[in-house]
C-alpha cells in the first residue's frame, strides 16, 4: 500500500501496517489517501467496534498511542 498526500507518494506500507485510527477516533476527515499498489486483502473496524475493542484491550489502546505518536514524530 502507498500513502498519498496532495497527489504525491509519501511512504510505502507493508504487511500488518494499520491505517485511518485519526479519523476513527476524531471522525475528522482523513489526513492521507492510501492507494493498492500490489493485490491486498484489507481489515476494516467499523467505528462502534474500534471503540469497544480500545474499551476492552489496553494493550490495544496503547499501541494505537504509540502508532499516532510515530506519526507525530515523522511528521517533526
Amino acid at each position: 500500500l502507498r500513502v498519498v498526500r496532495d497527489g504525491k507518494p509519501l511512504r510505502e506500507m507493508s504487511r500488518g501496517a494499520a491505517f485511518g485510527e485519526m479519523a476513527l477516533l476524531d471522525g475528522g476527515p482523513r489526513a492521507a489517501t492510501i492507494e493498492a499498489v500490489t493485490e491486498a486483502e484489507l481489515l476494516r473496524i467499523p467505528r462502534p467496534e474500534f471503540e469497544a475493542l480500545l474499551d476492552e484491550s489496553p494493550e490495544l489502546a496503547r499501541g494505537v498511542i504509540r502508532t499516532l505518536l510515530g506519526h507525530l514524530r515523522g511528521a517533526g
